[in-house]
């Protein structure tokens, strides 16, 4: 298990997926536990990017 995680990381589109996902999860747990950052764009924008996360780390079983 630990050799295709390995061999995933070489990947672009799994290594853009997991940026965007990380991003995504910083911006949700930014949401809920900060007064500064509680505003709908950035529940948006979290939305947008875990979305995006999801298809770039799914892209690469479409194209194979």
């Amino acid at each position: 298990m630990m050799d295709k995680l390995i061999k995933r990381l070489d990947e672009l589109n799994f290594v853009i997926g997991l940026y965007f996902g990380f991003v995504s999860l910083i911006l949700w747990l930014g949401y809920f536990t900060s007064d500064d950052m509680h505003r709908p764009l950035i529940l948006y924008t979290a939305l947008t990017f875990l979305i995006f996360s999801g298809f770039m780390i799914w892209v690469k079983g479409i194209v194979e």
